[in-house]
Protein backbone atom coordinates (compact mmCIF):
# COMPACT_ATOMS: atom_id res chain seq x y z
CA UNK A 1 0.00 0.00 0.00
CA UNK A 2 1.52 3.50 -0.85
CA UNK A 3 -0.30 6.58 0.86
CA UNK A 4 0.93 9.91 -0.64
CA UNK A 5 4.19 8.39 -1.55
CA UNK A 6 5.57 6.52 1.58
CA UNK A 7 4.99 2.64 0.66
CA UNK A 8 3.39 1.23 4.11
CA UNK A 9 4.95 -1.87 5.22
CA UNK A 10 2.87 -4.87 6.41
CA UNK A 11 1.64 -4.14 10.37
CA UNK A 12 1.82 -0.45 9.47
CA UNK A 13 -1.64 -0.87 8.15
CA UNK A 14 -4.80 -2.80 8.61
CA UNK A 15 -7.46 -3.68 6.14
CA UNK A 16 -11.42 -3.25 6.80
CA UNK A 17 -14.34 -3.08 5.29
CA UNK A 18 -16.54 -0.33 6.44
CA UNK A 19 -20.40 -0.28 5.74
CA UNK A 20 -21.62 2.60 3.49
CA UNK A 21 -23.50 4.99 5.91
CA UNK A 22 -26.83 3.61 6.77
CA UNK A 23 -26.59 0.09 5.01
CA UNK A 24 -27.22 -2.36 7.55
CA UNK A 25 -24.76 -5.04 6.98
CA UNK A 26 -22.29 -7.72 8.43
CA UNK A 27 -17.88 -8.30 7.50
CA UNK A 28 -17.20 -12.01 7.12
CA UNK A 29 -14.25 -13.50 9.41
CA UNK A 30 -11.09 -12.06 7.83
CA UNK A 31 -13.28 -8.96 6.23
CA UNK A 32 -12.84 -10.75 2.84
CA UNK A 33 -16.67 -9.89 2.11
CA UNK A 34 -19.41 -7.79 3.21
CA UNK A 35 -23.10 -9.59 3.88
CA UNK A 36 -25.84 -6.40 2.53
CA UNK A 37 -29.58 -7.00 3.92
CA UNK A 38 -32.27 -4.79 1.46
CA UNK A 39 -33.79 -3.24 4.19
CA UNK A 40 -36.28 -1.49 2.20
CA UNK A 41 -40.48 -2.37 3.10
CA UNK A 42 -42.18 -3.27 -0.51
CA UNK A 43 -45.54 -3.50 -0.70
CA UNK A 44 -45.61 -7.27 -1.07
CA UNK A 45 -43.34 -8.01 2.70
CA UNK A 46 -46.04 -5.10 4.28
CA UNK A 47 -49.10 -7.20 3.06
CA UNK A 48 -47.38 -10.49 4.25
CA UNK A 49 -46.55 -9.16 7.57
CA UNK A 50 -49.80 -7.53 8.05
CA UNK A 51 -51.22 -11.07 7.88
CA UNK A 52 -48.63 -12.44 9.87
CA UNK A 53 -50.26 -9.36 12.69
CA UNK A 54 -53.54 -10.92 11.54
CA UNK A 55 -52.69 -14.77 12.17
CA UNK A 56 -51.13 -14.07 15.98
CA UNK A 57 -54.94 -12.17 16.63
CA UNK A 58 -56.38 -15.35 15.34
CA UNK A 59 -54.33 -17.69 17.11
CA UNK A 60 -54.97 -15.02 20.44
CA UNK A 61 -58.51 -15.98 19.87
CA UNK A 62 -58.55 -19.43 19.30
CA UNK A 63 -56.65 -19.69 22.95
CA UNK A 64 -59.22 -17.36 24.21
CA UNK A 65 -61.88 -19.45 23.14
CA UNK A 66 -60.84 -22.63 24.66
CA UNK A 67 -60.10 -24.11 20.92
CA UNK A 68 -57.50 -27.04 20.93
CA UNK A 69 -54.46 -26.82 18.64
CA UNK A 70 -55.69 -29.32 15.96
CA UNK A 71 -59.43 -28.01 16.36
CA UNK A 72 -60.41 -26.80 12.93
CA UNK A 73 -62.30 -23.38 12.96
CA UNK A 74 -64.96 -21.25 10.50
CA UNK A 75 -63.32 -17.71 10.75
CA UNK A 76 -64.99 -14.01 10.39
CA UNK A 77 -62.81 -11.12 10.41
CA UNK A 78 -64.16 -7.46 10.68
CA UNK A 79 -62.46 -4.09 11.71
CA UNK A 80 -59.47 -3.99 8.50
CA UNK A 81 -59.60 -1.30 5.96
CA UNK A 82 -59.59 -1.87 2.45
CA UNK A 83 -55.28 -2.49 2.60
CA UNK A 84 -55.60 -5.08 5.60
CA UNK A 85 -58.27 -6.56 3.99
CA UNK A 86 -56.66 -7.18 0.49
CA UNK A 87 -53.31 -7.91 2.42
CA UNK A 88 -55.44 -10.86 4.08
CA UNK A 89 -56.73 -11.74 1.36
CA UNK A 90 -53.47 -12.30 -0.86
CA UNK A 91 -52.33 -14.57 1.82
CA UNK A 92 -55.70 -16.17 2.90
CA UNK A 93 -54.43 -19.19 1.72
CA UNK A 94 -51.45 -19.31 4.15
CA UNK A 95 -53.43 -17.74 6.88
CA UNK A 96 -56.12 -20.41 6.52
CA UNK A 97 -53.44 -23.24 7.16
CA UNK A 98 -51.81 -21.15 9.91
CA UNK A 99 -54.85 -21.12 11.95
CA UNK A 100 -56.67 -23.89 10.72
CA UNK A 101 -59.45 -22.22 8.95
CA UNK A 102 -61.79 -24.34 6.97
CA UNK A 103 -63.56 -20.84 6.19
CA UNK A 104 -62.77 -17.75 5.76
CA UNK A 105 -65.32 -14.42 5.75
CA UNK A 106 -65.16 -10.88 5.70
CA UNK A 107 -68.28 -10.17 7.95
CA UNK A 108 -69.20 -6.65 8.28
CA UNK A 109 -71.75 -5.47 10.65
CA UNK A 110 -73.59 -8.72 11.10
CA UNK A 111 -70.10 -10.30 13.10
CA UNK A 112 -71.46 -8.85 16.23
CA UNK A 113 -74.71 -10.54 15.77
CA UNK A 114 -73.31 -14.08 14.76
CA UNK A 115 -73.44 -15.60 18.41
CA UNK A 116 -69.94 -16.77 17.80
CA UNK A 117 -67.49 -16.02 19.76
CA UNK A 118 -65.82 -12.73 19.48
CA UNK A 119 -62.28 -11.41 20.31
CA UNK A 120 -60.77 -8.12 19.95
CA UNK A 121 -57.48 -6.79 18.78
CA UNK A 122 -55.74 -3.59 18.33
CA UNK A 123 -53.83 -3.29 15.04
CA UNK A 124 -51.65 -0.76 13.30
CA UNK A 125 -50.65 0.47 16.44
CA UNK A 126 -54.12 0.87 17.74
CA UNK A 127 -55.48 2.83 14.62
CA UNK A 128 -57.36 -0.56 13.60
CA UNK A 129 -59.64 -2.75 15.95
CA UNK A 130 -59.87 -6.20 14.37
CA UNK A 131 -62.50 -8.10 15.44
CA UNK A 132 -61.90 -12.00 15.21
CA UNK A 133 -65.56 -14.31 15.43
CA UNK A 134 -64.86 -18.08 15.49
CA UNK A 135 -65.79 -21.28 16.34
CA UNK A 136 -65.03 -25.21 16.02
CA UNK A 137 -65.44 -26.07 12.03
CA UNK A 138 -67.96 -29.11 13.77
CA UNK A 139 -70.14 -27.13 15.85
CA UNK A 140 -72.47 -26.21 12.68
Amino acid sequence: VELAGVVLEPGEFAWRLVPAEGVVCQALPGDRALVVLDGRLTPALIAEGRSRDVARAIQVARKEAGLHVSDSIELRLSGLDDEWTRAVKTHADSLCEQTLAETLEFDGESIETSGWPVHRSPLNDGELELVVALRRADQT
